[in-house]
């Protein structure tokens, strides 16, 4: 009998303690005695105006802030310079080579061919060949047709500077075959007389100017004289006598006058 009593206790006890721990909690008065909910709102007397209501603060107008300045832009040597590639063709040039051969041009280029043009020069019309052993000296020789028949020359010549342009003197000799048992036929104040040239030696001292570019282009301009080395070089055949005294002055030399063009190498 005991022990049932007490086993009922312990079911009572398990049932009322959940109960009691969920039961709600009353709400306190002391938290709505401080705010009333039923209290009247105040109204302001009568005759006095109503409180102006509070006027709206003024919106602050944004300043505008100035964009963003753009970067600098670098010059194209700035950006070819701070570039890692290789630099660009198009915005460089490309610088050439410097110049290490400085010798003159008649020392980088000795020799010489070209044509002559000329009265009593080293060929008359024919070709001349050059050769510098000092850009101060020259070896010149020419052959070719003249009035005294084909001729030879050789002329040793002094070139006074040693730029593109430079004067010169020079002294040679020169041998023309004659015409052979051809007779020439001349005619002078309404007389006709006939002559033969006879092999011709010649000395000759001669002056002018010489023009050796870089690229290898020579031009030569000679004047002198041409002085006969025989007693004379021409006989008289038939005809006028006079004729031929005023005539044959023109076969003894005399004035040289020649231009030469050609190539330096």
């Amino acid at each position: 009998m005991r022990w049932s009593v007490g086993l009922f206790w312990l079911s009572f006890g398990a049932v009322a303690l959940p109960a009691r721990a969920q039961a709600p909690v009353a709400p306190s008065t002391a938290s709505t005695s401080a705010f009333p909910a039923d209290a009247p709102a105040t109204e302001p007397p009568v005759g006095e105006p109503l409180p102006a209501p509070p006027s709206p603060s003024p919106t602050p107008t944004p300043t505008p802030t100035p964009p963003d300045a753009a970067p600098p832009v670098a010059p194209p040597a700035a950006l070819n310079a701070s570039s890692s590639g290789p630099p660009s063709t198009a915005l460089s040039t490309p610088t050439p080579p410097p110049e290490l051969d400085t010798r003159s041009n008649r020392e980088r280029r000795p020799f010489f061919i070209g044509g002559e043009l000329g009265w009593n020069g080293l060929s008359g019309l024919g070709v001349n060949f050059s050769y510098h052993p000092h850009p101060h000296v020259a070896l010149d020789t020419g052959a070719g047709l003249s009035l005294t028949g084909w001729r030879a020359s050789f002329r040793v010549r002094a070139n006074f500077l040693t730029g593109e342009w430079t004067p010169f003197l020079g002294a040679g000799l020169s041998y023309a075959t004659g015409l052979g048992d051809q007779d020439v036929e001349l005619e002078a104040k309404g007389e006709k007389a006939k002559l033969r040239v006879l092999p011709s030696p010649f000395m000759q001292i001669a002056g002018g100017v010489n023009y050796t570019g870089r690229e290898g282009f020579v031009f030569t301009a000679t004047t002198g004289y041409s002085i006969l080395l025989r007693d004379h070089n021409t006989t008289f055949s038939s005809g006028s006598m006079d004729t031929y005294n005023d005539a044959k002055a023109i076969y003894d030399g005399g004035l040289i006058l020649s231009v030469a063009f050609g190539y330096a190498f």
